[in-house]
């Protein structure tokens, strides 16, 4: 006899622990919906690989609206630095997302010296 089971999604407590991101010099808040899209994403990808869901059934699944909102969450998680997205080539398909560990530090410009200067502190010297 087969036991039936309901799908779950599964969110890592770590990643719930995220308040904001610091990216570019800028802090950015995180909120629920980016670790609820990160986490779907995750779960498509087994094990950090590409994956094709649409906007249309992301935004359903998780019943986040419409495209557009969906877009808005996947560009944030991209500046986070915890999606890369393929599109190049792919005109009137879906995009090819690669979800990344979301501890890695986000894409940041230059820093200059005087500025990490600034904020170090006795204990950092």
């Amino acid at each position: 006899m087969t036991k039936h089971t309901t799908p779950f999604l599964m969110v890592d407590y770590d990643l719930l622990g995220f308040n904001s991101v610091e990216v570019n010099g800028e802090t950015h808040e995180v909120k629920l919906h980016h670790k609820i899209v990160y986490s779907y994403l995750l779960s498509l990808s087994g094990t950090f690989k590409q994956v094709t869901p649409s906007l249309t059934g992301i935004g359903k699944r998780l019943g986040l609206g419409t495209d557009q909102t969906v877009r808005r969450h996947i560009k944030d998680l991209v500046s986070f630095g915890w999606v890369q997205v393929v599109s190049e080539g792919r005109k009137g398909m879906t995009n090819i997302y690669i979800v990344l560990p979301y501890h890695q530090k986000p894409p940041v410009t230059a820093v200059s010296y005087t500025h990490l200067r600034a904020h170090e502190t006795c204990a950092d010297l």
